[in-house]
């Protein structure tokens, strides 16, 4: 895969590939994504203390642990990578057992421990599998990361459609990430044909969102624009902020 950072190798490239350069790089948000859950969880005090896991499982479901998803995905949670004991191989049992009970949470954070290979073999596949059944209950995270993994080609064949089309998933259940990387798409003429005035449109969105690469590449793309370009992409990205209801 060619490395989008390289010089441009003309000047009508520029703008392209420092817009991807300034973006959030393929995978540094899918690092961490699973872990955001777990913290939200935390931070609304619904993570159990480590010794009450064991005390919910047997209280559940008897030895063999809790039964219903939502006590199972409380107990992966607890074992998993920010607890005070984390037991990700457990962490990954757990999250199975909700998912395959329909847990959208569990579903995304199992696809995104295959996807990083933590507590459980690495399996491109099967990080698809899961995260398609989670982004198909409106997981905005699993939907963000199933735009990178078409966009990369992971588990998948590569496609920019399939990327753009979950991305736009994402960026309608609030992703900033996924409105900046739209606004890469557009500006690349990548899944969809060139456009620089909506490209400057996901721009502003993800900066109203609170994302500062889309703020870097709205001001960037704008050093392009003579007065028409400029009045009609601030025309749309009124439209489309109003629209995501930022």
């Amino acid at each position: 895969m060619h490395d989008r950072c390289h010089p441009a190798r003309s000047v009508a490239l520029s703008l392209a590939l420092a817009l991807w350069c300034l973006a959030p790089s393929a995978f540094a948000d899918l690092d961490i994504s699973i872990l955001v859950e777990q913290q939200q969880a935390r931070a609304a005090g619904r993570t159990a203390s480590p010794g009450a896991a064991d005390q919910r499982a047997a209280g559940a479901g008897g030895a063999d642990g809790p039964t219903d998803p939502e006590s199972q995905y409380q107990l992966a949670v607890s074992m998993d990578a920010e607890s005070a004991n984390p037991d990700l191989k457990q962490a990954a049992r757990w999250y199975r057992a909700a998912a395959d009970q329909g847990h959208a949470v569990s579903q995304a954070n199992l696809g995104l421990m295959y996807a990083q290979g933590q507590g459980i073999a690495r399996d491109d596949r099967q990080a698809i599998k899961w995260l398609t059944r989670a982004g198909q209950q409106g997981h905005t995270i699993a939907q963000y990361s199933l735009g990178l993994m078409h966009y990369e080609g992971r588990g998948v064949r590569k496609s920019f459609e399939r990327a753009l089309g979950w991305y736009e998933r994402a960026a309608r259940g609030g992703s900033a990430k996924a409105m900046n990387n739209i606004g890469i798409m557009n500006a690349l003429g990548e899944g969809v044909g060139r456009d620089d005035a909506a490209a400057y449109a996901w721009f502003a969105a993800a900066a109203a969102a609170g994302d500062s690469g889309g703020e870097n590449n709205r001001q960037l793309i704008a050093q392009e624009f003579d007065a028409a370009t400029r009045e009609r992409a601030e025309a749309r990205a009124a439209e489309l902020r109003t629209e995501l209801g930022l």
